[in-house]
């Protein structure tokens, strides 16, 4: 199972590397092969950029020179008219030609600008000049020692000389008699300024080069003009022996400035003369370097594109080895389970060893089963389901499902699915997550909080989430319905809803207790009052927990609110109860005293004390053995006593006490045990009340009915009324019936007074002492009784 998909895994990996290797050494062969036609096409160019400016300069030479061969012409014109006006003259003279006739000469040719007339010894006879320079002396000059010494050619271009009015090109005509002797030589000036301003028009480069040479070699004019070059011979340079034929290009370093040029030259038809025009390379390769660079520029681009592609290409393949290789790892050690199956049966072609732990199988036994019969779908058609929304979405994730592994145990995990491509083909790589243990702590964890929501609901426990830094607070309903708020919607801050709540006399409290939480600690602890919206005040505990940054600054603030209104009206009542049974046991005559299960007291009143220092003749304190507080004969019959109430019973005990002085007391003890909240026994209370008057009294009443036991009819009535006084030690005693009249009246059956029966009397009862007992059942009165 496994080790088919390593195997073509394997077999991919050799096949992505023979494919890397082809296609590095195509990309290096077609970029080879590119930057080597890059180079061929750029030197091309530059052969038909050079080519091209050479013909430009060609057509730039015959152009200029035809220009010079009609300035030659016009020239040639002049000097064959005057030749033919002295021709025939045996000598030349200032009168050889008519006044003015050179001048007129000179006005009729624009390119001549002097013209000059020299007899056979190179004289100057005759001459005219539209700037008014002067020509050198005939025989000094290379022209006339020519003209004189060779008859032909009869014409002769001289080598150029500066006047004030610039540089000027001597053309000369041979004049003779007619035998053919010698008689002089007629000179028309060119000036070089019109060939400066023809070639400055053409809006060359300023290094551009325009000379005019003979084919002896000397240079007759020269643009850009340079001195040292004007009259030079250059028949020993490298250009000139280069100009081999009518015309031509060739390209040199100029001798005269350095700079090199393309030499286009051309000699003029007719005469002696070649017309060379030099562009400077650098100029006339100015567009073909700046082709040249976008060329290079464009091969630098495909070059480093396509290196860029390959190399991607490259980290690609090599990212696909080792992610299937990290893919292969994590798969085999993930401790989540997972598996890869078929996309349409839903075959399992392999897993981890993970999966097999949850399934409960051996990879050999799970071999080739489906989804289904591993227990992880429920039938085929929620696998094809399933298989269908992959093709759909190519991705699930996180859905929850039971599934059952071979020993039959229930579990549920996180199913999550992805289409994956392996060999070309579509398969499903599925994980599950185990939640089986944690599902059931989430059930356990629900049940837990639906207690707690129920205790914290039968608490009217409230719970708050304060985020210290936003100021914003969450409450829930407990919390609401505590501050009778109907709903978060009326919150403004945290500070403005709570603070607005408080029971004025509480708030400064109450906010320094959250402002001293917030600066140090991490709990909060404190109790107030809060006043609702209806005016009713409630008493709120609240407690809280403090979250801190990594500064210790305050960040969340969580915690509850107990409305302990009830607790503390309950305690108030408590505290006023207990206060009054303190001033009750306090104020009571009834001595009252409590022991704990070691028979020593814990409590006593005054009153008991006051008869223990009266009659015992010692303080009794907290800690005093019970027996202290009895006589000696009664100490064990006390502890028996005591015994019981401990024991759980109540006990009451008439007892009599004979004091020092002789005198009896009667005592009434009630002995009741003390328990605790679980119904344990922790000590015995004792009320003790002295009864002595109470016998007395009963004494008394048993001597008035002894007493009155033999009389009868009105003679009773007295008896009582005299043993009643007698008895009670009053001056007075009285026995009335009372009637029906309005107001009531009281009739005396029998009065005593002093001992002695007096006479009756008969009264209205409001306004006496006997409307106060038939009010209130019995009555005090001290004075004021008649």
């Amino acid at each position: 199972m496994g080790k088919n998909i390593r195997q073509s895994q394997g077999e991919h990996r050799i096949g992505r590397r023979i494919l890397a290797i082809g296609l590095g050494g195509l990309v290096a062969g077609t970029l080879l092969a590119l930057i080597a036609a890059t180079g061929w096409s750029i030197w091309g160019q530059r052969q038909q950029v050079l080519e091209q400016t050479g013909r430009d300069g060609l057509n730039l030479a015959h152009t200029l020179g035809d220009r010079f061969t009609r300035s030659v012409d016009a020239a040639d014109d002049v000097l064959l008219r005057i030749e033919r006006q002295l021709l025939g003259r045996p000598a030349l003279s200032a009168s050889s030609l008519a006044p003015g006739a050179l001048d007129s000469s000179l006005a009729a040719a624009s390119e001549v600008s002097s013209l000059a007339v020299y007899d056979e010894n190179g004289r100057h006879i005759l001459g005219a000049s539209k700037a008014g320079d002067q020509p050198p002396s005939a025989h000094e000059t290379e022209l006339f020692q020519s003209l004189r010494d060779q008859p032909q050619p009869p014409f002769a271009i001289g080598l150029p000389y500066k006047s004030p009015a610039g540089w000027t090109i001597p053309v000369g005509r041979r004049l003779t008699r007619a035998d053919g002797i010698f008689l002089g030589v007629v000179v028309a000036g060119i000036s070089a300024d019109y060939l400066h301003a023809a070639f400055e028009s053409l809006d060359l480069d300023s290094r551009a080069l325009l000379c005019l040479s003979r084919d002896d070699g000397y240079i007759l004019f020269r643009h850009p003009h340079l001195d040292r070059a004007v009259g030079a011979d250059t028949r020993a340079s490298v250009i000139a022996k280069a100009k081999r034929n009518r015309q031509g290009v060739l390209q040199a370093i100029s001798p005269f400035d350095g700079i090199e040029r393309i030499y286009a030259y051309a000699k003029l038809h007719g005469l002696p003369l070649t017309v060379t025009v030099g562009l400077p390379v650098e100029s006339a390769l100015m567009p073909w370097r700046q082709e040249m660079f976008s060329k290079a520029l464009f091969t630098t681009v495909v070059v480093l594109i396509t290196l860029l592609l390959f190399s991607a290409l490259a980290r690609q393949l090599s990212r696909i080895e080792r992610s299937e290789a990290r893919f292969q790892a994590i798969f085999r050690s993930n401790p989540v389970p997972a598996a890869i199956f078929s996309l349409e049966q839903g075959r399992l072609l392999d897993a981890n060893h993970a999966f097999f732990q949850l399934i409960g199988r051996l990879p050999e036994e799970a071999d080739g089963m489906s989804a289904v019969e591993l227990g992880l779908w429920e039938s085929q058609e929620s696998w094809s389901a399933t298989a269908a929304q992959l093709i759909e979405t190519s991705t699930v994730r996180n859905a929850e499902s039971p599934f059952r592994q071979r020993s039959g145990a229930a579990g549920f995990g996180y199913f999550s699915a992805q289409v994956i491509e392996i060999d070309r083909k579509p398969r499903v790589l599925i994980m599950v997550q185990d939640i089986t243990e944690r599902r059931a702590a989430q059930e356990k964890l629900q049940r837990l909080s639906e207690r707690m929501l129920l205790a914290a609901q039968s608490a009217n426990l409230g719970i708050w989430d304060w985020d210290v830094e936003r100021d914003v607070v969450e409450w829930d309903d407990a919390m609401l319905r505590i501050y009778g708020i109907t709903s978060q919607t009326t919150f403004g801050t945290a500070q403005q809803t709570w603070q607005a709540t408080l029971h004025p006399d509480d708030r400064q409290r109450a906010m320094a207790d959250v402002d001293r939480a917030l600066g140090h600690g991490d709990v909060y602890d404190s109790e107030f009052r809060i006043q609702r919206s209806d005016g009713d005040v409630r008493n709120v505990k609240a407690y809280g927990r403090i979250q801190r940054d990594e500064q210790g600054r305050a960040q969340r603030l969580i915690g509850i609110n107990l409305d302990v209104t009830d607790q503390r009206r309950a305690q108030e009542v408590v505290r006023r109860s207990q206060a009054l049974l303190s001033a009750i046991v306090a104020a009571t005559d009834d001595g009252i005293v409590s022991f704990g299960l070691d028979l020593r007291i814990t409590m006593i009143n005054e009153s008991l004390r006051k008869a223990v220092r009266k009659y015992l003749g010692f303080d009794p304190v907290v800690g005093t053995e019970a027996t202290r507080l009895v006589s000696p004969e009664r100490a064990q019959e006390t502890r028996r006593i005591l015994s019981q109430v401990l024991a759980g019973k109540r006990k009451r005990v008439e007892s009599v006490f004979r004091a020092a002085d002789g005198h009896a007391r009667y005592l009434d003890e009630l002995y009741n045990p003390i328990v605790d909240s679980d119904g344990n026994v922790i000590g015995v209370s004792v009320f003790v009340r002295d009864v002595t008057e109470r016998r007395q009294t009963e004494q008394t009443i048993r001597a008035v009915v002894k007493g009155t036991s033999t009389s009868l009819g009105e003679e009773f009535f007295r008896t009582l009324v005299r043993e009643l006084s007698g008895a009670l030690h009053t001056r007075q005693a009285f026995v009335a019936e009372l009637t029906d009249d309005n107001p009531p009246r009281l009739r005396a059956i029998a009065v005593c007074a002093q001992g002695k029966i007096v006479e009756n009397f008969d009264r209205v009862v409001p306004g006496t002492p006997c409307a106060d007992v038939l009010a209130l059942g019995a009555a005090f009165h001290l004075h004021g009784v008649q």
